[in-house]
């Protein structure tokens, strides 16, 4: 401090303490009983009772003001930070996309005052229908990548299923692929969120956090629907509850409400929510509400397959049985590892070499019908390296001599979007275990506000 007063004296910094007032916007909140509070600390000119101040997209006559010490003051000086009372409505963050104190691009939320109250309105209109006009090419942008991603899977869905046909006409006689063994398009799971928090500093916080996480995955699509301040109340519910879903109407919707340091509105809330089904996580750390976040998306994510080489064999002869399924058997020479009858979780594969070409063409992928695996005239369940077998398998009968039989062992293991951090995991453990009974949230047992000025 010492130090900024000495480069203040010598480069003579001073501000004019009239005319037309300019200030930071530290952070707003909505009190019981006193509307809008905006905390501001003046840059320029001064600010005094009955001026028109405008911040962002709102705009109000100064009502009253208050210093850090709690102290009514009549005119606010520049370096001087101040609580302003008299806002219409809450203040938005800055345009850049962050908080009131540095924004993605080190930018903050300013205020200004203006001569009348009409010319406030004017101002904030403008930039009401700037900042609408803003927020409607980012939701086309977003749609549009969605959009494009969505023709580029069509298109690669489109080649698997020609390539199939393609296969089966040939001598092959491999079951060709369908449209309906590929993943759906559009059966992304959808989350619509609705975020509430006691302050506007608090809510973009929270807000940042929620596409932070969001970001960590595409299995999942979390839409924001509203972000504001003030108690959870039946409309939110509502809202979150009744949101449509683009696209297609089979897409999984997850309604959810995030609640930092609020309550509910009335009891009527809790009664809507259980009504519509809706949870509404409420508490007074942050971070519990990420953990809240993440199990709830976990919980709907596509699990994760995970396939284990348990034992590979080479066709040695191929026979042709004279019964009623003209089977075809395989006989084998288990080279590494173990056979295995498919079903449950192994499943088989089986690949082709092509002559001059190093790479093997999968002829069969992750069988799992039925099969028969014989060692001489038993059936078996299982065969060790080092043996001979007979393999035949339900719809498939173009073994070749030379071809590769991999048995695979399958899992599916869920998808974890937890980063290692130095925080107790009781808390997420419990959280998963929440979502996944269907139990609402553990209420907060004190509402502790922010640190102000």
């Amino acid at each position: 401090v010492e130090s900024l007063l000495l480069q203040a004296e010598v480069m003579d910094l001073k501000a004019a303490n009239t005319g037309q007032a300019e200030g930071v916007v530290l952070d707003a909140h909505v009190e019981k009983g006193r509307g809008v509070v905006a905390e501001v600390l003046v840059k320029w000119g001064q600010i005094s009772i009955g001026d028109c101040v405008v911040i962002g997209s709102s705009y109000g006559k100064v009502k009253a003001m208050q210093d850090s010490y709690g102290r009514s003051v009549q005119v606010a000086l520049p370096s001087q930070a101040v609580r302003l009372l008299g806002l219409r409505h809450m203040p938005p963050p800055s345009s850049s996309g962050g908080s009131f104190l540095g924004g993605s691009q080190g930018q903050s939320q300013e205020l200004i005052t203006v001569a009348g109250e009409a010319r406030a309105r004017q101002i904030a209109d403008r930039r009401n229908r700037v900042d609408l006009l803003r927020r409607t090419v980012e939701q086309e942008q977003q749609q549009k990548l969605r959009q494009d991603a969505l023709l580029a899977l069509q298109e690669e869905q489109q080649r698997v299923l020609d390539a199939s046909s393609t296969v089966s006409t040939s001598k092959t006689k491999a079951p060709p692929i369908s449209a309906a063994m590929l993943p759906a398009v559009a059966a992304v799971p959808q989350l619509n969120v609705v975020l509430k928090a006691d302050g506007v500093g608090p809510l973009e916080a929270l807000r940042q956090l929620v596409l932070s996480v969001t970001s960590r995955t595409s299995d999942v699509l979390v839409r924001i629907l509203s972000a504001a301040v003030g108690d959870v109340n039946p409309s939110d519910i509502e809202r979150v509850s009744t949101t449509a879903n683009p696209g297609s109407s089979k897409v999984l919707a997850v309604p959810l409400v995030l609640a930092f340091n609020v309550g509910l509105a009335d009891s009527s809330t809790r009664a809507t929510a259980n009504e519509l089904d809706v949870r509404v996580v409420r508490d007074n750390v942050i971070y519990r509400l990420e953990d809240e976040l993440i199990a709830t998306m976990e919980a709907h994510m596509p699990k994760e397959k995970i396939s284990h080489l348990e034992g590979s064999a080479k066709v040695l002869k191929v026979f042709r049985l004279n019964d009623k399924k003209s089977t075809v058997v395989a006989g084998m020479s288990v080279v590494s590892g173990h056979m295995k009858n498919s079903g449950g979780h192994h499943v088989f594969r089986v690949l082709r070499s092509s002559k001059g070409s190093s790479e093997a063409t999968v002829l069969l992928d992750d069988f799992n019908g039925h099969s028969d695996l014989k060692r001489f005239k038993d059936t078996v369940h299982e065969v060790e390296s080092g043996n001979e077998c007979g393999l035949s398998l339900e719809e498939f009968s173009d073994f070749q001599e030379g071809d590769e039989v991999q048995c695979v062992r399958v899992e599916w293991k869920a998808k974890s979007l937890q980063i290692a951090t130095s925080r107790d995991d009781k808390w997420t453990q419990s959280a998963t275990a929440r979502v996944s009974k269907g139990a609402t949230s553990p209420q907060p047992t004190a509402k502790s506000k922010l640190a102000k000025l």
